[in-house]
């Protein structure tokens, strides 16, 4: 066994060990030993040793089985990183080491022009459960456009895909995989690898492929801790769960940086189309010589094909040009761009990447390597070139922009701030930099200036919805119902806003005097919404209109209870018997509802004591009975800004004399036994089936405190005493000051005084609370 003795010239036999991840994770150093003059020899796992071959420095490869060379010392793989001495800043070896000069046709992956190509791996070893994730969660990422889906889950899971919508949106290839080298092949032509911590995330991070891991709360060593970067892979971003077993919060979180990468969001770097070099229209400008007729040709063909739109031969004709003179840097930058607009970040930044090779000073290069390095949310190098680009460039109007788009991404909004207001000096119509601006005001709770800026969006394009749905918030959150609520109408032409699948053939009502009519109120956005905004339908029976409700299922029982409705109903093919219908959020805009004129006849919502059950039967108890909600639906955008762990409550947990019941449901629910909090809080989900159950409880309780989700919302509701925790940015119902809403007379809200900060609001419950009980005897 070697001893870290002087082995030049050498023969060093390298032995697989521990899993597949780890040898390829491991192999790294077959070119450091290869560099020191050692000839290196690898045995490892059959399904590696094809892949093996393709590490430089690695000479020749045998297996377990057949091993067929002679060496002069041999070492265990893994014991490499201790030989030498290697800690999270001196990793040695470049990235990438495993390389893949040609794809076997059997293993070519064909989509869509223009599509985003993915490949996913959602289980590893049966032996670690905690790691993988149902395969259900991948859901809503199955459901964004533009992009091709290459399944990379190997054996007996792959059949779990059958069980979920839109697998057919998925490529199914595993079988044509019979090693890593096969599986190498694939993930070359990729744009992205999604995965749990299994050998597919070393493998694609060892051939430099960006590669996103999606990681268990007590993740493995390699991984360290509170980073989503790793030094092993520098293509790898890592996506941590905040809490055990919470994987419903990194897959948003996945959502959110995917949504992003795949064009369906508005918050991406844009690349001024004036950053394609204009060929035949300013000639000076390109690198290439003026004998070279052939290559301006083909490059002008490139130039007008990217203004009509015309990617597909955009590609192609940059691709010409650089057949014949591979270094014009005026075509390799703009085949970079062209890649990026079709979808294919990882080899838009590999065009990039060779532009600023040949001239780091080159005008715009920086500038098209920070946008993709942006949506694959490498945030600290995308800062570093925007950066670059403005030193070289200091008027560049679409570098500061970019970098304020940088610096909000990371959550340093002073100096996004700094970067859109550069951006506007410089141009004073630049709408994605007002748009931006009034963003980041509200973020800081700055309302005015918000509105200025969105206003000054409309100003420059009325068309566009972006600055109408951003002003309606921040009028609303400001108290200015009246413009608030107008505005609300452009919600409908957002690319993202949810559609509710209610479409009826039914005229609208837009508040015209219908006395007698039956009007369907159809609903949208979330529980808490409906749950606040049915309030209305009582208002319409009070003018003689017949209202039907439309709710999920989940709603439809509580909803019954409502005085003067018609009924409730749970598909819009119930609807047609109806004269018209109105969209749930236009109702305060018909009424022209004001700060001084919202409906707060409460409570508004009953339940019928007789409809408890034994198992939501509370004990009677001279003791205060609270419930508890934590978290909201971690579907919501900003669910993780409302949400609070379960275990920054426990000083409430501590005070005498009080019965604590949650009414927590879902997988948040385990929270409690996962914290070892079960003699503290008694769990009620189980008993839970729908809001009417929970309404049950709560006419039971003396207080409920919750976060921002719909619970709140219906304890205030009935009229019962309920405290609202609330993040530094909240919805716009709850407004930015005071503790009291004209909403919910019983709701008393609890603000943080910081972004993220919780301990200010525990400290203060923890205080009121004792007086609560005293006062209520």
């Amino acid at each position: 066994q070697w001893d870290g003795c002087d082995i030049v010239n050498k023969t060093l036999l390298l032995q697989a060990e521990q899993g597949f991840g780890d040898t390829i994770m491991a192999l790294r150093f077959a070119p450091v030993l290869a560099s020191m003059g050692v000839r290196v020899f690898v045995q490892c796992q059959d399904c590696l040793e094809r892949l093996a071959r393709k590490v430089p420095g690695v000479e020749q490869t045998t297996t377990f089985v057949n091993p067929q060379f002679e060496y002069d010392y041999w070492f265990p793989i893994m014991s490499l990183f201790k030989m030498f001495k290697v800690l999270p800043d001196n990793v040695p070896g470049n990235v990438p080491y495993i390389f893949i000069d040609n794809i076997s046709e059997h293993l070519l992956i064909h989509s869509p022009y223009g599509f985003l190509k993915v490949g996913f791996v959602w289980a590893g070893s049966s032996v670690d459960q905690e790691r993988n994730i149902p395969v259900e969660k991948f859901q809503k990422l199955f459901e964004l456009p533009n992009i091709q889906w290459i399944c990379l889950q190997k054996g007996e899971r792959q059949d779990e895909l059958n069980s979920i919508r839109s697998f057919d949106r998925v490529i199914r290839i595993s079988d044509r995989l019979n090693d890593f080298f096969d599986t190498a092949q694939v993930i070359q032509q990729l744009d992205l690898v999604i995965t749990i911590d299994t050998s597919v995330a070393h493998l694609a991070g060892a051939m430099g492929k960006p590669v996103w891991i999606l990681l268990p709360y007590n993740a493995d060593w390699r991984w360290l801790t509170e980073r989503e970067d790793s030094p092993w892979y520098p293509s790898a971003v890592l996506f941590r769960q905040a809490k055990h077993g919470d994987w419903d919060s990194v897959v948003n979180a996945v959502y959110s940086r995917l949504s992003i990468l795949c064009n369906t969001e508005k918050e991406y770097l844009q690349i001024n189309d004036s950053n394609i070099n204009p060929g035949i229209y300013n000639n000076s400008k390109l690198s290439f010589k003026s004998s070279d007729n052939n290559v301006r040709i083909l490059f002008n063909k490139g130039v007008e094909h990217f203004r009509r739109g015309e990617y597909e031969q955009a590609e192609l004709a940059f691709k010409s040009v650089l057949e014949i003179d591979g270094e014009n840097i005026d075509a390799i930058l703009n085949l970079g761009l062209v890649l990026k607009i079709a979808g294919r970040p990882s080899e838009a930044m590999e065009m990039f990447k060779k532009a600023l090779a040949i001239n780091p000073s080159k005008p715009g290069a920086n500038l098209a390597y920070a946008s993709v390095l942006l949506s694959m949310g490498m945030f600290d190098a995308a800062k570093h070139h925007c950066e670059k680009e403005i030193q070289l460039q200091p008027n560049n109007v679409d570098a500061y922009y970019n970098l304020g788009l940088v610096c909000q991404k990371a959550g340093n909004l002073d100096h996004a701030v700094e970067a859109y207001k550069t951006a506007i000096r410089l141009n004073e119509k630049y709408y994605d930099a007002y748009l931006q601006l009034g963003v980041v005001c509200m973020e800081r709770q700055d309302l005015a200036n918000a509105i200025t800026c969105f206003h000054r969006c409309i100003e420059i394009n009325p068309e566009t919805p972006d600055a109408h749905w951003h002003l309606a918030n921040a009028a609303l959150l400001q108290g200015n119902y009246e413009l608030g609520f107008d505005e609300m109408k452009w919600r409908w032409r957002m690319n993202d806003f949810p559609r509710p699948d209610w479409s009826v053939p039914l005229p609208a009502w837009d508040g015209a005097d219908i006395k007698g009519k039956t009007v369907v109120i159809l609903p949208e956005q979330g529980a808490g919404d409906i749950i606040q905004f049915s309030r209305y339908a009582c208002l319409m029976a009070h003018n003689e209109i017949k209202t039907v409700l439309g709710a999920p299922n989940s709603l439809k029982r509580l909803l019954s209870k409502l005085p003067g409705i018609n009924g409730v109903i749970t598909s819009c093919h119930d609807a047609l018997k109806a004269d018209y219908y109105v969209w749930l959020m236009d109702l305060p805009k018909i009424f022209r509802t004001r700060e001084d004129s919202i409906p707060s006849v409460v409570p508004y919502i009953f339940v019928n004591s007789a409809d408890i059950s034994s198992t939501l039967l509370l004990p009677k108890s001279s003791r205060l009975s609270v419930g508890l909600v934590w978290t909201g639906n971690r579907q919501h955008a900003r669910n993780r800004y409302r949400s609070i762990g379960l275990d920054l409550l426990k000083p409430l947990l501590n005070i005498p004399d009080i019965d604590f019941y949650s009414l927590q449901i879902g997988d948040a629910a385990d929270d409690i036994r996962r914290l070892g909090l079960s003699r503290k809080i008694i769990d009620l989900s189980s008993f839970i089936h729908d809001f009417y159950d929970t309404a049950l409880v709560i006419s039971q309780l003396d207080l409920v405190i919750s976060v921002d989700t719909a619970v709140a919302h219906l304890a205030g509701a009935l009229g019962k005493p309920v405290w609202t925790l609330l993040p530094y940015l909240p919805d716009w119902r709850w407004q930015l000051t005071g503790e009291s809403t004209p909403w919910y007379p019983t709701m008393r809200l609890f603000r943080q005084t910081s972004p993220n900060e919780w301990a200010g609001v525990i400290s203060k419950l923890t205080k009121e609370l004792p007086k609560l009980k005293r006062s209520e005897g």
